[in-house]
């Protein structure tokens, strides 16, 4: 498996270096107009879904090839998982940065650089993908690289637009004056969790409710690839 995740990590070492860069132009645009508002948001939660996507669309080709070789499927489907996990650790890390080194200049960025380093930090930044993977490698495993993508993108532009209409609706109250943007809101609504039921309460449900939901993704992936006939 060790091999496996390599070959991703080579094979799509070119896309990162582009991740990257564009995590730099987005963040210059973001103070060039005078705010650090959406930074963080837009990099874990756009960039990291879509790596999700790259990763295994660009392995079109790759893994009927790869199928061949004396590894397991099982093994296979592992090593996707933890590859995607690896490059959305690598934005994370990025975006730290980013704002670690926008903090020294914008306080709005010293805040978020202290709630991103923490517990509820961490759940924002691994919920997004942990979401995206749970629901669309089984598809993307069961139904094949064309009409699951299809499938897949149908789902998040609908999640989107209903996201955005229940936000705007029913999210208002968790917004804070004088800022806007993605990670704002949720670092809000998580606080207001914690509040409501408790930290430690909170927390270990939503670890819990990640790591089972991802369990079950990995288990459903495994079986589509193992019933699958790869040619």
């Amino acid at each position: 498996m060790k091999s496996l995740i390599l070959r991703d990590l080579r094979a799509f070492k070119t896309f990162f270096i582009l991740m990257l860069i564009l995590m730099l132009f987005y963040s210059y645009l973001n103070i060039r107009f005078g705010s650090v508002d959406g930074i963080i948001g837009f990099i874990i939660v756009f960039l990291t879904s879509n790596t999700a996507m790259v990763l295994f669309l660009g392995d079109s080709e790759l893994i009927p090839l790869t199928a061949a070789l004396p590894v397991s499927r099982k093994q296979l489907v592992l090593s996707k998982y933890i590859s995607t996990y690896l490059f959305t650790l690598l934005i994370i890390v990025g975006t730290s940065v980013i704002t670690w080194f926008l903090a020294s200049t914008y306080i709005d960025a010293q805040s978020d650089l202290f709630q991103l380093v923490s517990l509820r930090g961490f759940v924002f930044a691994f919920m997004p993908m942990t979401i995206m993977i749970s629901i669309s490698y089984p598809l993307l495993f069961k139904f094949g690289f064309n009409s699951g993508a299809r499938i897949v993108l149908f789902a998040i532009m609908i999640s989107y637009a209903v996201t955005t209409v229940l936000g705007d609706r029913f999210f208002h109250q968790f917004t804070t004056p004088g800022r806007k943007g993605i990670f704002i809101l949720f670092m809000n609504i998580f606080k207001h969790f914690e509040d409501s039921i408790g930290k430690v309460q909170f927390y270990s449900l939503t670890l819990t409710l990640m790591v089972t939901t991802l369990l079950l993704s990995m288990i459903l992936s495994i079986h589509f690839m193992r019933t699958k006939d790869i040619s």
